[in-house]
């Protein structure tokens, strides 16, 4: 299994959801009182903001990004238009309308180019190119993403030119042209430390400890994941930590060092239950069933096959993240549920029979885990800005 974090993704959404509830029942009581003014639309504004980054509410978001907007239309408050826009862009994104979030986040392109708001240009660019990314589009992709750069370059906005080298190297990754990621990857690595971003210079060692692991480096992708882990268990970031167990794992997994892979596996799940992380927990249930299945523990493998559907279908019923990129487990998917079957109801020697003559299933692959990491870093990214 390819496994990627990237440095879109340093938090992830479940971190995020504190106890908010006092802050939306003041927002719902300002809103009643409000006159049809500005003042409202910041309101319905903010509130949008919480159901999308907070709650995880799209419809609820964009039900009241809508409201926003058509007050602040008749108001002529641009920049809350633009806002809805975006708002609105997002949350289609995480419901997989990949063609309203087109739609949406090009509307808050041209309204940003109108208003020559480079900075917000450039988040605009990102925004859209995150939806190529989820529809598979890599070179359209990559096209927004070198807009980015460019634009960060052209204002010497550090974290801009950090996040587009990132997002570059991901669309190399998706094309398996590892040379190109890395550069993309080194670049971006350069930057965060001169930040003094230490969370993503951890997933940056990461994402290079991948590379080398797709290259079969197995020396310097340890080396590197290793740095990953030792940087997130020192931030205490359980998200960045979970990931990197996960890739440690994999690492092992690839070299047949099955009772290692276990217990990084073991180690990822655990945390990551800690944090309600439903989708590295699929992830993590997954590679506990390749593993165990390896190891030739057929009942443990078969229980948390049952783990895994239920986290991936727990999390598609909430947000419908995964829907469009279901196709990229489909074809393994027949295969794995026979398979987990027998590992039910047939004697262990006939299963280790089916094994050897079955190609391994990947879980997820790295081009869906890249697209989920993505969306997840708008969650991140979008509440701390001005969105």
């Amino acid at each position: 299994m390819k496994l990627i974090c990237t440095s879109l993704l340093v938090i992830c959404f479940s971190t995020l959801c504190f106890a908010k509830q006092s802050k939306i029942d003041s927002l719902y009581a300002l809103i009643k009182i409000d006159k049809n003014d500005t003042t409202k639309v910041n309101h319905l504004t903010a509130l949008g903001k919480e159901y999308l980054y907070v709650i995880g509410d799209f419809d609820k978001c964009i039900s009241l990004s809508n409201e926003a907007l058509e007050l602040a239309t008749q108001l002529n408050f641009k920049k809350a238009i633009v806002k809805a826009y975006v708002r609105i862009g997002v949350a289609y994104t995480y419901k997989g309308n990949y063609n309203e979030a087109l739609k949406y986040n090009n509307l808050a392109l041209q309204k940003y180019q109108e208003l020559n708001d480079k900075k917000e240009i450039s988040n605009a660019y990102n925004n859209i190119a995150t939806v190529y990314l989820a529809q598979k589009k890599i070179n359209e992709a990559l096209k927004m993403y070198l807009n980015v750069l460019r634009i960060s370059r052209e204002m010497n906005y550090k974290e801009g030119m950090a996040q587009a080298y990132n997002n570059i190297g991901v669309c190399y990754v998706n094309t398996e042209k590892y040379d190109e990621a890395l550069i993309g990857f080194t670049n971006a690595q350069k930057i965060e430390m001169e930040l003094g971003n230490n969370l993503n210079v951890s997933t940056s060692y990461g994402n290079i400890g991948y590379i080398y692991l797709s290259q079969l480096k197995y020396a310097e992708s340890l080396k590197n994941l290793t740095k990953a882990l030792d940087m997130s268990t020192k931030l205490q970031n359980k998200y960045a930590m979970g990931m990197n167990n996960l890739q440690i794992g994999d690492l092992n997994y690839k070299q047949r060092k099955y009772n290692e892979a276990l217990r990084y596996y073991t180690t990822a799940k655990i945390l990551l239950k800690s944090i309600n992380s439903m989708d590295l927990l699929s992830t993590s249930y997954g590679l506990l069933v390749e593993t165990d299945s390896a190891l030739g523990n057929y009942k443990e493998a078969f229980a948390n096959y049952k783990l895994y559907r239920l986290y991936l279908d727990t999390l598609a019923n909430k947000n419908n993240i995964i829907k469009e990129n279901q196709a990229l487990i489909s074809q393994t998917e027949f295969q794995k549920n026979e398979l987990l079957l027998k590992l039910k109801n047939t004697d262990k020697q006939s299963i280790i029979t089916e094994q050897k003559s079955t190609k391994k299933i990947n879980v997820l692959s790295g081009a869906l885990f890249i697209t989920i990491c993505t969306l997840g870093f708008m969650l991140y990214k979008g509440y701390k800005s001005n969105y």
